[in-house]
């Protein structure tokens, strides 16, 4: 009896499980243990809110730039941002992707863009395991990256 009183103590005591966002980065990690998984040096670089991953390949010819964001030291989201606006190749297969992966969008709209600066696009959503994925496809004008991926632990939101 006293052994079952422990394990349901050590189970409430203990904190949240971490929630896998992206490959095998979870919401909650510490820099030490992104360190572990990503060296700093070459293609992967630290700052003070998030690490870099220069040019990651996300399918055989496509390749973007992983942004972890960190708050307090401990992983937030992650974005993925690709390619060049011109080609749009890889934007259309990383959204090809991730419909075969996870169906069909449970949202499709315009994004507005983040500032004045910023163009609008078509925004994407899916949920998956208490995850969120927001793909957006920017315009072919766009000089910047063609299209991102944000990867955020989904929250409840009471009206």
């Amino acid at each position: 009896m006293r052994i079952s009183w422990l394990l349901v103590s050590l189970a409430i005591a203990s904190p949240a499980a971490a929630q896998p966002l992206w490959q095998n980065v979870e919401s909650g990690m510490n820099v030490a243990q992104l360190r572990a998984l990503y060296p700093a040096g070459g293609k992967v670089s630290y700052g003070n809110d998030e690490v870099v991953l220069h040019d990651y390949a996300v399918t055989s010819k496509c390749s973007a730039d992983v942004h972890i964001r960190l708050v307090a030291g401990v992983v937030k989201s992650v974005d993925v941002k690709g390619g060049s606006a011109l080609d749009q190749h890889c934007a259309e297969a990383v959204q090809d992707g991730l419909s075969a992966k996870y169906g069909p969008p449970l949202t499709t709209g315009p994004h507005r863009g983040s500032s004045v600066f910023a163009p609008g696009g078509i925004a994407y959503s899916w949920n998956h395991d208490g995850v969120t994925l927001r793909f957006v496809r920017y315009p072919q004008s766009w000089p910047l990256p063609a299209w991102e991926i944000e990867y955020v632990v989904a929250e409840n939101v009471r009206l």
